[in-house]
């Protein structure tokens, strides 16, 4: 069942919470809208939070927490409703994007070099590089545009830089990346275009 991945993220994110007070509320409700957990929508979150209340089933036994399940599930309510308050929520700058579309990215070409170092870019995007060749590893994006781009590491033989592909478009490649590093908050100093 999605809904119990999607309960056990959000739980995970407030064990330690104190209280599950209005500002916890804000935080989960922020999170959903700005970053969805996989490589889910806002809006396929909250279906997924909506089947969890519904389903009667308890929602406390895979995450240890200091709440007990009626603490819990009030919480969960007010996220459910914050989230309707919010609504119609923005647009989130990026998608991520399943790597089994891999496959898309076959006649891509770099555009751009990122000068960090793969477990900094996991930390600035929260999310994990997946394996797509022998020794190689990308992150699927969707940027608000349409444009779809990957970050592959290695790319370059000596190299820890991670080279930032796209598929070809109708978009110039200086606009993508221009939009990608606005949605992503890379600098000048950080990526080089190609």
């Amino acid at each position: 069942m999605l809904w119990r991945a999607i309960i056990n993220g959000i739980l995970h994110n407030v064990q330690f919470s104190r209280q599950l007070d209005d500002g916890a509320v804000e935080r989960v409700a922020q999170r959903i809208i700005k970053r969805p957990q996989f490589d889910l929508t806002p809006e396929e979150e909250c279906t997924a939070l909506t089947e969890a209340l519904r389903s009667g089933d308890q929602l406390t036994g895979d995450i240890p927490l200091r709440h007990d399940e009626s603490s819990v599930r009030e919480f969960l309510i007010k996220v459910q409703n914050r989230l309707d308050a919010l609504r119609p929520w923005p647009a989130p700058p990026y998608l991520y994007v399943d790597i089994a579309n891999w496959n898309r990215f076959d006649s891509a070409r770099p555009i751009a070099r990122i000068h960090l170092w793969y477990i900094d870019v996991q930390g600035r995007l929260q999310r994990g590089f997946s394996k797509v060749d022998v020794g190689r590893e990308a992150l699927l994006l969707r940027l608000k545009s349409g444009a779809e781009v990957a970050l592959v590491t290695p790319w370059w033989i000596g190299s820890d830089d991670i080279a930032l592909i796209t598929i070809p478009s109708a978009l110039p490649p200086e606009h993508i990346l221009a939009e990608f590093k606005a949605a992503t908050g890379f600098t000048d100093d950080e990526v080089t275009a190609l």
